[in-house]
């Protein structure tokens, strides 16, 4: 498909690997994987169909409406024991335990039912900004702020391997566990590109195509569910602003969309099917961009600032999204409507994590907590 362009702007600043000047970015290729990774910014002190089957509405939808549903919601457990900022959680795939890693340098996986401790990991060497389980449950990548991935046994917390290389967050994996696909920095080029690497071994096999070199800088890359897509924000060296790639990850870089982010990076992520890409805006807009084609582009009108993560449900219909302000938003896709807000946590929410069953919410915050909801009547 040809490449087409369009515009968005954004005075939002880069993201830097220092604790007061790095900026949130969770996004999100949360839906696929259940996970989130974080580059965090000094947080301000409290103040509060995409599923495919449905044509495209309106440009812009929902305008900012509040309408509380009756669908009921509230807080499971907060689960304390870390002593730093949490960067990110992930539900298993069978939802049975919750992952999150923090600047404490732990990684703890959690009982989603009784919300106990299941186990804690020895203290890595850095400060860890992401977490992803593969597709089986059977291993757990863990990405700190030195670059490192570590992978281990994701019930007994084994260390299985280390990834060679300066890796950035977030990481996913493939559908059979044995690759797992992340941005590669070079210090020497002073370049990023996105990569696969061997989840055994620790080697890095292959780079992605579709980049022009050295002067490119990938920020961070999610993949679609169904892998056949992979959107990367890009950084150039020579002052061109951040721009936005959708590539076709199996046709040799073929771009499928490109976008200018001026000044911008911006959370985001794909729906369940792969056909929507969301992004949120600095001037409070979720903006959704179809990969079916589809020319349209849909907007859902938050009226929240600072938003920091962006996730579908499993079923394609909720749209989950946090912001600084303490609080976790649930929109509905089709109308742009809120549906639910979820209020507990004293300080910027990080990362927001459906269950794979759609009923359990989790979400991490700079107050040092992991909360599991419920969104259903069952206990």
């Amino acid at each position: 498909m040809a490449a087409s362009s369009k515009l968005l702007t954004t005075s939002r600043p880069l993201h830097a690997w220092t604790r007061l000047s790095t900026v949130l970015l969770l996004l999100m290729n949360c839906a696929a994987s259940a996970v989130c990774s974080a580059t965090l910014q000094e947080p301000q002190p409290p103040a509060e169909s995409p599923d495919g089957k449905s044509s495209p509405a309106a440009p812009l939808v929902g305008a900012g409406k509040q309408e509380e549903s009756s669908i009921p919601a509230r807080e499971l457990h907060t689960l304390n024991g870390h002593t730093d900022w949490v960067s990110a959680v992930a539900f298993s795939p069978d939802g049975e335990r919750l992952a999150s890693v923090s600047w404490d340098k732990t990684a703890r996986i959690w009982d989603v039912d009784t919300g106990e401790p299941l186990l804690v990991l020895p203290p890595m060497k850095s400060e860890l900004n992401s977490v992803a389980f593969s597709p089986a449950g059977n291993k757990l990548a863990l990405v700190g702020f030195d670059h490192t991935v570590t992978i281990v046994d994701g019930e007994t917390g084994k260390l299985l391997t280390t990834l060679e290389g300066r890796i950035g967050p977030p990481v996913t994996f493939s559908r059979d566990g044995k690759q797992l696909t992340a941005i590669s920095a070079s210090r020497e080029k002073m370049e990023a590109v996105v990569a696969v690497w061997d989840t055994t071994s620790g080697k890095r096999i292959k780079v992605l195509p579709g980049y022009s070199g050295a002067g490119e800088h990938c920020e961070r890359v999610v993949l679609s569910p169904n892998q056949l897509y992979h959107a990367v924000t890009i950084n150039n060296s020579q002052g061109e602003g951040i721009k936005m790639k959708i590539m076709e990850t199996l046709h040799e870089g073929s771009v499928h969309e490109n976008l200018t982010l001026e000044g911008a990076w911006l959370p985001l992520n794909f729906s369940p099917n792969g056909n929507w890409l969301a992004l949120a805006t600095k001037d409070n807009v979720v903006k959704l961009l179809s990969m079916t084609g589809d020319p349209s582009m849909r907007s859902i009108a938050t009226s929240v600032s600072n938003i920091t993560d962006v996730t579908f449900s499993p079923n394609g219909q909720w749209l989950a999204t946090t912001s600084q302000d303490t609080t976790a938003r649930i929109w509905d896709v089709d109308s742009g409507v809120q549906r639910f807000s979820l209020k507990g946590h004293k300080h910027s929410i990080s990362c927001v994590v459906f269950s794979h069953d759609g009923t359990r919410l989790a979400t991490s915050s700079f107050d040092n907590t992991v909360k599991i909801w419920t969104l259903t009547s069952d206990p």
